[in-house]
């Protein structure tokens, strides 16, 4: 990334926009270079976050039917780009390109033909619903704060179409557990594939754990948080260069037929273990509970380290005796 040579009044406007969150607002991509700008930073943050998730889903040796991919609600084409990054071309027939802003369509797709020169991207007419044929993988990304009701469920039908979708959300609260009751609407035709370990109603949702979200922090390669340039991006919008807090869902249809990926004796870490002096404590879910977990330091010295320093994985097989964790076998 180069900040300093974008236009930061832009980035300014845009950040506050994206903060503003509002739903069915004009369309704030108003010249090609406000994508450009969009792409060299606030788009790298969204790519930390798919490279996330991208990396969990190879870690679970997962890989998305062949066919047709949809990239809905596109932007500048991140989440395409780095899908195809991870996954491969081999098998992707095309790639639909659609969002509501005609540039964001035509940027994603000239950025995308260069990254890719061998596969078909196809930009989709703006406004206007893909056509109805099936679709192998659904790319879907920062999306659910634009969108009324109306909307979002005209998406989840476009998703009910899709043999398998990812989904990558802000890690905000409001938008994780909306993310999380979209998945318990597809229960019915959808197997989880991550973060759920199970494919039974989510915990998040259930009563008492109403202050509770599915939110995990994606790390910034090596060397950004000393980098000057991203410094004075971090300075100037107010954004910490930490880790970027997301949410993100990835299922697969059931017509598939595919062996579920999910084993009920995985637990997912939530959010941030809490680290005190000699102990900790974790958010856990799994296919029995959602629960909050302490351990002891001396018990598990290198998970309590790896929480101090927050490094851990997020996917655990966790031994218990009296509610405590004593043993831990990191699966990421």
């Amino acid at each position: 990334m180069k900040p300093t040579k974008v236009h930061w009044e832009t980035l300014e406007r845009l950040r506050e926009t994206f903060l503003a969150a509002k739903p069915n607002a004009p369309d704030y991509w108003k010249r090609m270079e406000d994508l450009r700008d969009y792409d060299r930073t606030f788009g790298l943050r969204i790519a930390w976050k798919w490279d996330a998730v991208l990396n969990e889903l190879k870690r679970l040796r997962w890989e998305p039917p062949g066919g047709d991919w949809l990239d809905w609600g596109c932007g500048s084409g991140i989440a395409t780009r780095r899908a195809l990054g991870a996954f491969g071309c081999e098998g992707v027939r095309e790639v639909g390109l659609f969002d509501r802003s005609s540039r964001a369509v035509r940027f994603s797709g000239d950025e995308a033909r260069k990254a890719f020169p061998r596969v078909t991207f196809r930009e989709l007419r703006a406004n206007a619903l893909p056509p109805r044929k099936p679709v192998g993988l659904l790319l879907i990304s920062h999306v659910l704060n634009e969108l009324d009701e109306e909307r979002r469920a005209t998406l989840v039908r476009l998703v009910r179409r899709a043999k398998s979708v990812i989904w990558v959300e802000p890690g905000s609260k409001i938008e994780a557990r909306a993310l999380s009751g979209v998945r318990d609407e597809l229960l019915n035709e959808f197997n989880a594939v991550a973060p759920c370990t199970h494919s039974g109603p989510c915990g998040m949702l259930t009563r008492g754990n109403e202050r509770h979200w599915c939110h995990f922090f994606a790390r910034p390669p090596e060397g950004v948080r000393a980098d000057a340039e991203w410094q004075e991006f971090s300075r100037r919008l107010g954004i910490d260069l930490r880790s970027a807090p997301f949410s993100y869902l990835v299922m697969e249809n059931k017509r598939l037929k595919r062996e579920p990926v999910s084993q009920r004796n995985e637990t997912r870490v939530i959010g941030r273990p809490r680290v005190y002096k000699a102990t900790l404590k974790v958010m856990g879910c799994n296919a029995d509970e959602l629960e909050d977990r302490e351990a002891q330091k001396r018990d598990v010295p290198d998970f309590y380290k790896s929480c101090k320093k927050e490094s851990q994985g997020t996917l655990y097989r966790f031994g218990l005796a009296a509610e405590r964790i004593k043993t831990v076998e990191e699966l990421d």
